[in-house]
This record gives C-alpha cells, sequence and structure tokens, in this order.
C-alpha cells in the first residue's frame, strides 16, 4: 500500500492546508484512473498567444486532442494565468498533461494528432512558449472528512 502520514489539524490549520492542496494537488477525476505512482509524469505548457488568436477554439481543440488519446493522457488540466505575482513573464494560458510513465509521454510527442493540434492550432497564434516536464515525486492531498493529510512519495 501507499504510505500514510494521519495528523489532526485546527480548522485554521485546514484551511491553509486547502488552499496550499489546490495549488499543488493533481486531479484525476476526469477519466477515473489512477496514475502510477512514482512513476507519472506531467507536462506544463505555459502559451502566450498573438491578438486576436481564437483561444476559445484552441481550448476546444486542445479538449478534443486529448480526449483523442485516453490510452496516453491519464488526466488534463487548462486554465488562464491567474497570479498576482510580477513573474509571468507574460505568458497567458496553461495546458496541463498528466501521463502515466515518461513513455506515454514520449509517444504522445510524435503523436499525429499532437503534431496537427500544434500545426493547426498553435503554430499560427503563438507569441512564447514554456514548456516544462517533471515526474510526479510527491503528493499531498487533504482527505476532507477525516481532516487529515494523506502523503505519498517515490
Amino acid at each position: 500500500g501507499e504510505p500514510a502520514l494521519d495528523m489532526r489539524f485546527s480548522g485554521e490549520a485546514v484551511a491553509v492546508g486547502v488552499a496550499t492542496v489546490a495549488a499543488a494537488a493533481f486531479v484525476l477525476a476526469s477519466r477515473g484512473r489512477t496514475v502510477m505512482r512514482g512513476r507519472a509524469l506531467r507536462h506544463v505548457v505555459q502559451l502566450a498567444f498573438l491578438p486576436g488568436a481564437p483561444v476559445e477554439d484552441i481550448c476546444r481543440a486542445f479538449d478534443k486532442m486529448c480526449m483523442a488519446m485516453p490510452d496516453l493522457i491519464v488526466a488534463y488540466e487548462r486554465g488562464e494565468q491567474c497570479s498576482p505575482e510580477p513573474h509571468t513573464k507574460g505568458l497567458t494560458h496553461i495546458f496541463s498533461l498528466t501521463f502515466p510513465s515518461t513513455a506515454a509521454r514520449d509517444q504522445y510527442l510524435p503523436h499525429p494528432t499532437h503534431e496537427e493540434f500544434g500545426r493547426k492550432w498553435i503554430a499560427p497564434y503563438l507569441k512564447e512558449l514554456c514548456v516544462s516536464d517533471y515526474e510526479i515525486a510527491h503528493v499531498v492531498e487533504l482527505v476532507k472528512d477525516a481532516q487529515r493529510w494523506r502523503c505519498w512519495s517515490r
């Protein structure tokens, strides 16, 4: 099983923890699958689009691309940058994909569906791009009903 750490917290600590977990925890409910712990990989793409880019269409195309590869992508998220910190470097949109392994990410990158998405929806409208990948090494999630933390590390 997974290593667990059960600790009781006050209401204030739980509120602070919820905010922290919201920023750090990953969500897999979109497909009801479990990431293979210790081997999962997160692929984060941050972009800035040219003025007039059809952002809503790009986001719908991203959804369609991800849904077309359920054997490779176990979860995905997207949203607009909303940090009040002055370190965003003008990047406005974030697409995040979770793969069960580095091998799945390596299959995704040259996949025809991914390449077509990039050619049709990203390249013509791209102003700036930053890509980061990391293996998920540690996750903390709040188990709300018991007000305790469940942690695991690889």
